[in-house]
């Protein structure tokens, strides 16, 4: 999904003149793809995938198919890029969730580093439109936030529920 999302976004850049801005997002992309499929090859028995999660994925496909169709027109771009980043958004709610129940099982310093390394990337775009910043941005504002909500709520739990290692209560 985060494959498919990201590259939906780095295309749209692409397409719109983001130039060496984009480069982050396409790195990004192919991360996550080749992690993903790495991950499927060595745990597939463990994915579940449900009705909910399949149409997600079809969406992100979609979009990204969008984007490669609607590359030359810039407002059907721009609306690519904006649906493709809020997709993306959503997609961060089983990672609040989780960092609500078990905030020291996510890392603040990889977080941080995904917000970081993302202002290099709007700083080198080639052209400034929302198609070629909101990913970006959205990026930039969600990972940095995370990681300041996941040390908030290191600090707000009690030091015996600090160390509990048990599964994610629902």
């Amino acid at each position: 999904l985060f494959g498919f999302l990201t590259a939906t976004g780095a295309f749209v850049q692409i397409a719109q003149g983001g130039d060496a801005g984009s480069w982050c997002l396409i790195i990004t992309a192919a991360a996550c793809l080749v992690i993903a499929g790495w991950s499927y090859l060595k745990w597939k028995s463990e994915w579940d995938f449900d009705s909910f999660h399949k149409l997600v994925a079809l969406g992100a496909l979609a979009l990204f198919a969008i984007s490669l169709v609607t590359a030359k027109n810039p407002e059907l771009a721009m609306w690519s890029a904006v649906m493709a980043t809020s997709a993306d958004l959503v997609s961060y709610g089983p990672t609040f969730r989780k960092g609500w129940l078990r905030p020291h099982e996510d890392s603040v310093t990889n977080f941080s580093f995904n917000s970081v390394k993302c202002i290099p990337a709007l700083l080198a775009l080639q052209s400034y439109s929302v198609a070629t910043t909101i990913y970006l941005l959205m990026l930039t504002i969600v990972n940095a936030g995370f990681a300041i909500f996941l040390i908030v709520r290191r600090l707000q739990q009690p030091p015996n529920e600090r160390m509990s290692r048990g599964p994610l209560q629902r």
